[in-house]
């Protein structure tokens, strides 16, 4: 039995500058950033995040603008 949490989606809205993370226990949170440069940073750890293969690409998607 496999009872660890882990991230199964995030979306990064630019326009609030908020990234919500979900998790597969149904768990979510938001993270706000207070500055353009805080939400790069944030984006770009998960873009990293990625990258190493923590998470796939569908995973990690832009709210849309609407």
């Amino acid at each position: 039995m496999n009872d660890q949490e882990y991230v199964t989606r995030c979306v990064a809205d630019p326009l609030y500058r908020t990234v919500r993370i979900y998790s597969n226990e149904g768990t979510e949170q938001e993270l706000v950033c207070d500055t353009v440069d805080e939400f790069i940073n944030v984006v770009k750890f998960i873009r990293a995040t990625i990258d190493d293969h923590l998470l796939s690409e569908d995973q990690f998607v832009y709210a849309s603008p609407l």
